[in-house]
């Protein structure tokens, strides 16, 4: 039987920026493209691309091209990745048309409109070239900033965070009352908590940390002190995780476009999706891919669903049996009922499934078949969904930075936190987890922290 490999003491990790400083690459954040180059494809994106994504980037009949969001969906792959993806879908109306010098000017604009510095020569056009640069989305320490002469126009940060509240992306509802406290992890030497990215409690009362690390998984005795990881070098990019009835933990790799189901021994019991290829599952054709899956969900009888389509693939729900034999699927990327936009999360509640359909800024609710029943609207982005022990339904909210508490309609009866960089802040409410005492803990991928709040 597979298993996860497993440590309980190891050395700490590299950053992305300290491996391509060794084997010669650049990052975003080395000056790749001039402010000339970035200046001409101001010119050439106002009129292929500014109709649909907007005249600064943020979005419109496509999704956003500036912020946190997007700069996670290239965040470590190169800048050939985010090329093809202009080349081939640009413009909407006529994709495939456009030259490799139009691209690389684009290119070069985006780079300038995410707050990357600009330098003295030009991104280069081809793929051996753009293979060599790595996209960073958070600034490493001692990194160039724009020149004082180029300002990034006003918009979030490439790192990802909202400086402070902003009343249009929040909601109104009466404060929560938790407190944060220090989560109290003890961690041994040589052992580092990469950017979590979800967060989960064992029936023992253990705490499971998915993470961004050299040591994905990690768990945590009830007194939080480090019991042992797993997945060293078999995760690409950690996002969504759930423990099952049985004590299973499920794991979703959305660069590696897999979702792994490992016992608490780390067995590694099944595996959907084939690791580094992305695609369609069709089992008419015989090919049983995954693209970008967030998150997943457990029905009563066992039953699995998947949400998938991370800002590259696309936005879908996968129904599969407990023993990951595939049942059927829905959904495609749009606004319309049973279209997501970065779906990012879902859960079962009262035998319908709910779906955090993150950039269409709503909850679409289902029933198991996929039957579309009705939607609630946020003004942030929805981002984890949680059944909580008081029985009632609980969302993070993403870059908003909030906890909210919904009523049976979907209406925030209660809410606590706020963006900000600050011990309490959240950069992003990205999943959160209630412990067997009632505090909540969240992972923020963005302030690189697991929060802990304790209960009123």
């Amino acid at each position: 039987m597979k298993s996860f490999s497993f440590v309980t003491l190891a050395s700490g990790f590299a950053l992305v920026v300290a491996v391509a400083a060794q084997d010669g690459t650049k990052t975003t954040w080395d000056g790749v493209y001039s402010a000339a180059q970035a200046a001409r494809g101001q010119a050439v994106y106002a009129d292929k691309c500014a109709k649909c994504h907007g005249t600064e980037g943020g979005g419109g009949d496509a999704p956003e091209l500036v912020g946190s969001a997007f700069g996670s969906n290239y965040d470590t792959f190169t800048v050939n990745e985010l090329f093809e993806r202009i080349r081939m879908s640009m413009p909407a109306d006529n994709p495939t048309t456009l030259t490799r010098d139009e691209t690389a000017v684009i290119t070069a604009h985006l780079l300038e409109m995410n707050g990357f510095p600009a330098g003295t020569t030009e991104l280069p056009t081809t793929a051996d070239g753009l293979g060599k640069i790595k996209y960073v989305a958070i600034k490493p320490a001692g990194a160039p900033a724009q020149a004082a002469a180029e300002p990034a126009p006003p918009r979030l940060r490439a790192a990802g965070v909202l400086d402070g509240p902003d009343p249009k992306q929040m909601e109104t509802a009466p404060a929560l009352g938790f407190t944060a406290v220090n989560p109290g992890l003890k961690m041994p030497a040589g052992i580092k908590l990469g950017a979590p990215s979800s967060v989960a409690f064992d029936k023992s009362g253990n705490l499971w940390v998915f993470n961004r690390g050299e040591h994905p998984l990690m768990e945590f005795d009830p007194q939080g002190s480090f019991v042992r990881s797993f997945g060293e070098g078999q995760v690409t990019r950690s996002h969504g995780m759930r423990i099952d009835a049985d004590g299973n933990i499920w794991m979703t790799d959305v660069t590696g476009s897999t979702v792994t189901k490992m016992s608490p021994a780390g067995n590694v019991l099944l595996t959907l999706g084939t690791k580094g290829q992305n695609g369609a599952w069709d089992e008419a054709a015989g090919t049983r891919l995954l693209f970008e899956p967030c998150d997943l969900a457990f029905a009563p009888n066992g039953d699995v669903f998947v949400v998938e389509g991370h800002g590259r693939g696309e936005g879908r729900v996968l129904k599969f049996d407990k023993t990951g034999k595939f049942l059927k699927q829905w959904g495609s990327n749009g606004a319309g009922e049973g279209q997501f936009n970065q779906p990012h999360s879902l859960l079962v509640r009262d035998g319908q499934l709910y779906v955090a359909d993150r950039e269409n800024h709503r909850v679409q609710i289902f029933d198991l078949d996929g039957n579309f029943v009705k939607q609630w609207k946020f003004a942030g982005l929805p981002c984890g969904l949680l059944n909580g022990p008081d029985g009632q339904l609980y969302l993070t909210s993403g870059f908003s930075g909030q906890i909210l508490r919904l009523d049976a309609n979907g209406k925030a009866v209660g809410a606590f936190g706020q963006p900000g960089p600050g011990f309490a802040d959240f950069g992003e409410a990205h999943y959160m987890a209630f412990a067997p005492n009632g505090d909540i803990y969240v992972a923020d991928t963005i302030n690189q922290v697991l929060h802990r709040y304790a209960k009123p």
